[in-house]
């Protein structure tokens, strides 16, 4: 199957891509060899915070991260929110690695934060029972351009939390 240049859907801060026919693209081959990546984040429990986890494509990356998989293990059961965000959390536990083992690590950050509030706008949010994996594969992917972040937040405070991301860049 052959692909043109991406037309773009817009959905508030994140867009899905799609062929020059309008057809949604995903798990299909428009990434490289070594471009698949996976991120962990695990904030620090803190008293009366809410835990972040983001996934940040910095400003000046030139490339668009498109998130495909999100796992997401809690202590508690909590309604967790799905949030955008266009600035940096404060911990940056480093850029995301290569699935394949051998490539070279992504250009995304992967990001944490303790917090009073929660940080960044509400996109959506699912409720999670306590102590188990919860995969989230995702039928069209998020799209991260520069500058861009999708975080995941506790909808209570003082739990130990944390997500996994898994994606491309292209």
């Amino acid at each position: 199957m052959e692909y043109s240049a991406p037309a773009v859907a817009t959905r508030g801060p994140f867009a899905e891509l799609q062929s020059s026919g309008g057809i949604h693209r995903n798990r299909d081959s428009i990434s490289g060899a070594d471009l698949i990546f996976a991120g962990r984040g695990v904030p620090s429990r803190v008293v009366a915070q809410y835990g972040h986890v983001q996934v940040f494509n910095p400003v000046a990356s030139g490339v668009i991260v498109l998130i495909d998989n999100i796992m997401v293990h809690n202590s508690s059961s909590n309604l967790t929110a799905f949030h955008s965000r266009g600035a940096e959390l404060a911990v940056d536990v480093g850029v995301w690695t290569s699935r394949s083992g051998v490539g070279a690590a992504g250009l995304a950050h992967i990001r944490t934060e303790s917090n009073v509030v929660q940080l960044g706008t509400k996109l959506t949010s699912v409720r999670l029972s306590s102590n188990i994996g919860h995969l989230f594969p995702i039928a069209y992917p998020f799209e991260l351009e520069a500058g861009e972040s999708l975080i995941l937040v506790t909808g209570i405070v003082d739990i130990i939390f944390e997500a996994v991301f898994w994606g491309r860049e292209i």
